[in-house]
């Protein structure tokens, strides 16, 4: 016979439904029922940023609204876009490796992401974790995560995915967001990670 021990349960309710277990906080959800260019976190979201050493950002059922597209992110320093040179990031995935220094974006997908759908199924989107640290001044800004998507040739596929920003300006913000076109539907949601 095995024993559960539980340090702490900061909410539960009745039936099936118990939230918050853990040290996972819910900080802010978008879901997406009409075309959007991208998804934006900011620091204006209650402890968004200023609270916790790590965040997680959860995207589920995220589709494009175009074919054959990269899978980005940027972050935002004093409540701007960086969109400088200012970006290292690395893709392992089983098709091939993808790695750049001093990018314009963070690219998070070797292989494009597929839209396909058949009838009302919708087979391409992608579904994945980003967990990200250092997003006060004075420390670089990191990420690292996966997703399980669809390809432009309907394979199905996955990717790893880290790097960083070059600099140590505090981080207000992050934004996920297909290369052209929008995302069509899903949701991506922002968690503080408590240590």
């Amino acid at each position: 016979m095995s024993t559960l021990k539980v340090n702490t349960i900061l909410n539960a309710s009745g039936g099936n439904d118990v939230t918050n277990l853990g040290s996972w906080k819910k900080l802010s959800t978008t879901t997406i029922t009409s075309n959007v260019s991208d998804v934006t976190f900011t620091n204006s979201i209650t402890d968004a940023f200023d609270t916790y050493k790590m965040y997680a950002i959860v995207f589920s059922q995220l589709q494009p609204t175009n074919d054959n597209v990269e899978l980005r992110m940027r972050i935002q320093e004093g409540g701007s876009t960086d969109t400088g040179n200012n970006y290292r990031f690395r893709v392992f995935s089983p098709d091939g490796n993808e790695t750049t220094q001093n990018a314009d974006k963070l690219r998070l997908n070797k292989d494009p992401l597929g839209n396909d759908t058949s009838g009302s199924a919708i087979l391409g989107d992608t579904n994945g974790i980003i967990y990200m640290t250092g997003f006060m001044a004075n420390r670089i800004w990191r990420y690292y995560g996966f997703h399980m998507f669809l390809n432009d040739s309907a394979d199905k596929n996955f990717d790893t995915f880290g790097g960083g920003v070059n600099g140590t300006n505090a981080t207000t913000g992050v934004l996920i967001y297909p290369e052209n076109g929008s995302w069509a539907s899903g949701s991506v949601t922002l968690y503080g990670i408590a240590q």
